[in-house]
């Protein structure tokens, strides 16, 4: 499951395993939208061999909103197939589509900071960017090693854009963060080590933010005017070796300098302060794995997506 509030947090979308998309307003947590809802036949026709593939969603943005008016109703999802869509969620109709046709699977996608461009990342170890008025593809990042950078060897499982549209960074299960120049085909600089699996990259004022499926050192932040690690913090300082596996990492919106993140080992949300000498609250009691989580533009929100299907929402004071 994924999730992800609107610009607005009037909306969160929940991107379902069986390719639906549940979009609730956040005005009483009622239903307003479901996309590709389930066929209620499925169970029947399964084995006859006419029903789709359902694939899941592995990733969503909203559309960047620069004018200030609520009504921006494109969500952006990628699939664990080739595909990412577009939606419009004021008519629950699919605007356009994009078909990698030499990608396994689509797992993280990102809007530039003023919404005309798109990157994706995903099985096939290339990043992708698009126009997004045109949708037509701009650049392709392929693995490679030029000057003993290296580039992505396996599969690349979040992708995020810096400050401006020349940015942007993917990590994977290569233990590889990569930073492009997306005007050239190939990384200009890498950081080794970071285990990422989700959406657990973010970018703020310089500082590139890591969370790693692991326990030690699965949260790190890292200056990205000297690619220098500034910090780390284990999921359990009393226990090094307990809990992380960390699917879910941000910069806090609310409170300025500390760290969101969710562990899909405890099944736990954890802040911790910008130095990681304390732990500023901790929400627990999940009864199933941790999957997902974001926060409202305001920090005033968690969501949190778990196996189950079942979304949770928080107040962050």
């Amino acid at each position: 499951m994924s999730v992800q509030f609107d610009p607005h947090a009037d909306f969160l979308a929940c991107g379902m395993r069986d390719t639906s998309i549940n979009v609730y307003n956040m005005d009483g947590g009622h239903l307003h939208k479901q996309i590709n809802k389930p066929d209620p036949r499925e169970n029947e026709i399964r084995d006859t061999g006419l029903l789709d593939v359902k694939y899941p969603v592995t990733s969503m943005r909203w559309i960047p909103d620069l004018s200030g008016e609520v009504g921006y109703d494109t969500l952006l999802a990628s699939y664990a197939n080739s595909n990412m869509k577009f939606w419009d969620i004021s008519m629950a109709n699919k605007d356009y589509e994009i078909d990698e046709r030499d990608n396994l699977g689509i797992y993280s996608v990102d809007y530039s900071q003023i919404g005309d461009k798109i990157i994706s990342g995903g099985a096939d170890r290339s990043v992708r960017m698009y126009c997004n008025n045109t949708k037509k593809l701009i650049n392709e990042m392929k693995g490679c090693v030029n000057n003993e950078i290296l580039h992505h060897y396996n599969r690349i499982h979040c992708v995020k854009f810096g400050e401006d549209d020349n940015t942007a960074y993917s990590g994977g299960t290569d233990c590889v963060v990569s930073i492009h120049d997306t005007r050239q085909q190939k990384p200009v600089h890498n950081i080794e080590g970071p285990y990422i699996i989700g959406d657990t990259l973010d970018f703020k004022d310089n500082e590139l933010l890591t969370g790693s499926y692991r326990s030690k050192n699965c949260i790190e932040i890292w200056d990205m005017r000297t690619f220098n690690r500034i910090c780390s913090q284990n999921w359990d300082e009393i226990n090094p070796k307990e809990g992380g596996q960390v699917v879910s990492a941000k910069f806090s919106n609310r409170k300025p300098g500390s760290v969101i993140a969710a562990s899909k080992l405890t099944n736990e949300v954890k802040i911790f302060d910008r130095e990681f000498t304390d732990t500023l609250a901790t929400a627990d009691g999940f009864k199933s794995m941790i999957y997902s989580m974001d926060q409202s533009h305001n920090g005033e929100n968690i969501a949190v997506g778990t196996a189950d299907g079942l979304v949770t929402v928080m107040e962050f004071h």
